[in-house]
C-alpha cells in the first residue's frame, strides 16, 4: 500500500536534524506547505545534519516561502546525498531558490533515476533553480545527476531546471531536459533555460538530450558564466533541439 504523508498549511512534513543516515523509502511527501512564514525552508522535508538517502518517493504539491519547495539540505563536506528512482512535481518557492530541492555548504548530492516536472522557483521574485538549486561555502557543494528527466520546470531568473553556485566537479549524464523556462521578461539576467553554472565550477555533460528550453537572455539550453576561470568544462554526444534564447546563444 502507498504510504502518504500530508502536510497542511504553515506546516512542513519532516525534519532532520541529527548527525546520522536517514533512509525515507517508498513515502509519497505531499502538501507542505510553509508560505505563511517568511523565511522558512523546505517545505516537504528539512534536512539539517547527517545524510540523506531517498528512494522510491514522490514529492508533490510541496511550497515554502524562502528556500527548497520540496527538500532543503544544509551540511558541511563530511555528508552526502543520495535521490533514487523519486518523482520531484508541482513543488514550489515564493520568495527564493530551489523549488523543489535546495543543497549548500558541501558534500556530494547524487541524483540519479529520477524525474522533476512543473517545479517553480520564485515567479514572483528574483530568483532561481526551478527544479534543483546547488550552493556553497568555501568549497561548495557537488552535483551528480544521472539518467534523470527535468520537464517543464521554471525560474524567474536563472536556470529554469537547475542553478548551480558551487565550486565542485559537477556532471549530468544521459538526463533530459525538456520545455524548461528562465524568464520573467523584466531584466537582461534570465539565463539557462534548463542549466546555469555561476560558480568557478566545472561541468561535464555526457550523453545528455535538451529540447525546447527558453532563457529570457541568454543560453537558452545552457549558460556557463565566466569560462576564464573554470577548471574544466565537457560536452559530449549531446543533442540540442528548438532551444531559444531572447539575446544571445540558443542552445
Amino acid at each position: 500500500n502507498e504510504s502518504v504523508l500530508l502536510g497542511s498549511p504553515d506546516q512542513r512534513v519532516l525534519y532532520k536534524s541529527l548527525a546520522n543516515t536517514i533512509v525515507i523509502d517508498g513515502f509519497t511527501v505531499q502538501n507542505g506547505d510553509l508560505t505563511v512564514v517568511t523565511a522558512d525552508d523546505g517545505g516537504g522535508l528539512y534536512v539539517g545534519d547527517g545524510s540523506l538517502i531517498l528512494r522510491n518517493c514522490i514529492f508533490t504539491n510541496n511550497a515554502c516561502c524562502d528556500f527548497g519547495g520540496a527538500v532543503y539540505i544544509v551540511d558541511n563536506a563530511a555528508y552526502s546525498h543520495i535521490v533514487s528512482n523519486c518523482i520531484f512535481s508541482c513543488n514550489s518557492t515564493t520568495n527564493n531558490n530551489g523549488g523543489a530541492i535546495y543543497a549548500k555548504d558541501g558534500g556530494t548530492l547524487t541524483i540519479m533515476g529520477s524525474f522533476f516536472f512543473d517545479n517553480v522557483a520564485s515567479l514572483s521574485a528574483g530568483n532561481s533553480g526551478g527544479a534543483i538549486y546547488l550552493g556553497g561555502a568555501a568549497g561548495g557543494a557537488t552535483l551528480v545527476v544521472k539518467d534523470t528527466a527535468f520537464v517543464n520546470n521554471s525560474s524567474f531568473v536563472g536556470g529554469g531546471a537547475v542553478y548551480i553556485n558551487s565550486a565542485g566537479d559537477h556532471m549530468f549524464n544521459h538526463c533530459i531536459f525538456l520545455g524548461n523556462i528562465a524568464s520573467n521578461s523584466l531584466n537582461t539576467t534570465d539565463d539557462g533555460g534548463a542549466i546555469l553554472l555561476g560558480a568557478n565550477g566545472g561541468l561535464r555533460l555526457s550523453d545528455c538530450a535538451f529540447s525546447s528550453n527558453y532563457a529570457g537572455a541568454h543560453g537558452g539550453a545552457v549558460y556557463i558564466d565566466d569560462l576564464v576561470t573554470r577548471p574544466e568544462i565537457v560536452i559530449s554526444n549531446c543533442a540540442f533541439n528548438g532551444n531559444q534564447a531572447q539575446l544571445i546563444g540558443g542552445a
